[in-house]
């Protein structure tokens, strides 16, 4: 009874200041690897983010990734990070590969890929790819891109930008195009 009277026990403050330092600590660690994805990744939209749904396919190491705009077949190692809306109110975002972040953007102000340019020094093939006809840029440093023009039940255009990472991850790419669905 007269514990509660005086206070707590010695060992109990000392308990009390060791649980302050790890939820301090541990804050401080939350931050920065919240500024880390900020860096890394630009912006990030937790929800949109977190309402992506990864489906997996039986007897397969591929897997559906199912956004709030489309479905992609990918390896199942690829996750999703929704960016948001852009400036110009395009959705925008990332797919994280072992071979590298691969940058898309769906909505009519991204990079259309539509013919040669001979001041960014980029080549353009356009291909049909199942039911959508794609636009396929290489540039001189062995970058590539992608770009989607509206079609079917497209409601924009949708770009993977020019990029080493669409490079590494190109036959992966192709083939989830095959599957591609918009919602």
């Amino acid at each position: 009874m007269l514990r509660f009277i005086y206070g707590p026990l010695p060992h109990i403050k000392m308990n009390r200041k060791k649980w302050i330092k790890y939820i301090l600590l541990t804050g401080f660690l939350i931050l920065v690897g919240y500024a880390f994805i900020l860096f890394q990744y630009g912006s990030i939209d937790f929800k949109g983010t977190l309402s992506t749904k990864y489906h997996k396919i039986e007897n397969s190491t591929d897997q559906i990734i199912e956004t709030n705009f489309f479905k992609l077949k990918t390896p199942e190692n690829w996750t999703h990070l929704f960016g948001g809306y852009g400036t110009e109110g395009d959705p925008f975002g990332t797919f994280q590969t072992c071979k590298g972040v691969i940058h898309y953007e769906y909505g009519h102000w991204a990079p259309t890929y539509n013919e040669d340019d001979g001041i960014y020094r980029y080549t353009v093939d356009k291909k049909t790819i199942n039911r959508f006809q794609i636009n396929i840029t290489k540039n001189e440093e062995g970058e590539i891109g992608i770009h989607i023009p509206m079609q079917n039940e497209m409601k924009s255009s949708f770009t993977l930008y020019l990029d080493k990472s669409v490079s590494n991850n190109f036959d992966e790419l192709l083939n989830g195009i095959k599957e591609l669905e918009f919602k």
